[in-house]
């Protein structure tokens, strides 16, 4: 066996690795060891998904989905008891949320005054515009979910995993993925397609939140796409060149839909 990264042997590799990480909610979606080498598996954890994760954007989601790392660690986030005390928010495995004092004697003596008001201090949580993750980190980030995505479709057909390993079209992402190198950045095209709390009618008809979901657009004109929504947040990314015009082409055609839901987005169940 071959890591479809590097091509190096990889019989003796022991890690899985999860297309989309376990700390935004991935359990399920997992190659199994020499798919991805160890080498490649604890580069991207500690160079490409780490970054993402945290990135205010994701530490903002994980904290208020209540996510938590493999390790079982939620992420802590920044707050404010008002009007200007800052604070550490943090939560744990129960739902419960907690307040972490600064270090600082001064502030934290002043946050415990705010909290003891008779007006109650009030806590702010992040709200409006959150940063992302640096636009090169995550493009690259999209190039490895994809090709992970692209060998899981293929692992249970004869040869599958070799033929991703081998084909020549795949090396520009592979490459981008793993060492970044080849060009600047590889634009990943990203829309909200339905709001982060839009509710969906799950399995045995129970209302439930869509936390991640991602699938392949292939186009007419023989384009691969890979498309990615983290609560209703979606990202596109080509697969087999630095372009989405192809894309854009595709939405136009299809009057502005998600690939993921070719035929509209289900109703908001919340609102009906």
């Amino acid at each position: 066996m071959r890591c479809i990264f590097c091509r190096e042997p990889s019989d003796n590799s022991s890690s899985v690795e999860h297309v989309i990480p376990e700390s935004l909610g991935n359990r399920s979606h997992v190659l199994p060891p020499g798919v991805v080498c160890d080498s490649c598996n604890n580069y991207f954890a500690g160079k490409i998904e780490q970054p993402v994760l945290e990135a205010e954007y994701f530490k903002a989601l994980r904290f208020a989905e209540g996510i938590p790392s493999k390790k079982g660690r939620y992420p802590l986030i920044d707050g404010i008891v008002y009007p200007d005390a800052p604070v550490k928010l943090s939560r744990d495995r129960f739902g419960g949320r907690h307040l972490a004092l600064s270090e600082d004697v001064r502030t934290a003596f002043k946050t415990v005054q705010y909290l003891s008001a008779p007006s109650g201090g009030r806590i702010l949580f992040p709200a409006g515009e959150l940063a992302m993750p640096d636009e090169k980190v995550f493009s690259r980030f999209m190039a490895k979910a994809g090709l992970e995505a692209l060998v899981l479709r293929f692992l249970p057909f004869a040869g599958g995993h070799e033929y991703v390993v081998s084909e020549v079209q795949l090396d520009p992402v592979r490459n981008y993925a793993r060492r970044g190198s080849i060009i600047e950045t590889w634009p990943v095209s990203a829309r909200r397609i339905y709001s982060s709390n839009h509710a969906f009618i799950g399995q045995e008809g129970r209302i439930e939140q869509v936390l991640f979901e991602f699938d392949f657009l292939y186009t007419d004109a023989k384009e691969l796409y890979f498309v990615l929504a983290v609560l209703g947040l979606q990202f596109v990314l080509n697969m087999g060149g630095a372009e989405l015009e192809g894309y854009y082409a595709w939405c136009a055609g299809n009057a502005g839909r998600s690939p993921l839901y070719p035929k509209g987005i289900p109703a908001d169940l919340a609102d009906a």
